[in-house]
């Protein structure tokens, strides 16, 4: 069984999507884009239940500053969404 997680910065925390919205506005002038967010997601699998209740505060998130989804996360009817994925082999 695969669980899908998705991990967003807190508001105040949120600093990765500010840059984002500031490089899109600045390098691509793209000026209509009022609002940014940046999610990971993470597929686990293979892990007991406890371990992922337990993993989901400690190895995936801080709950003080992250939100937490499980499978899907809140948007609104009108947001635009889309993933980027490291290809095989490439690490950040």
């Amino acid at each position: 069984m695969v669980r899908r997680i998705y991990v967003e910065k807190k508001e105040p925390y949120a600093v990765r999507a500010k840059e984002l919205l500031g490089e899109l506005g600045s390098y691509l002038s793209i000026k209509e884009l009022t609002g940014l967010r940046e999610l990971i997601r993470y597929d686990i699998e293979n892990i007991s239940d406890e371990t992922f209740e337990k993993a989901k505060k400690t190895v995936f998130s801080e709950p003080p500053v992250d939100i937490l989804y499980e499978e899907d996360f809140d948007r609104n009817e009108n947001d635009l969404v889309f993933s980027v994925e490291y290809l095989p082999g490439q690490f950040d």
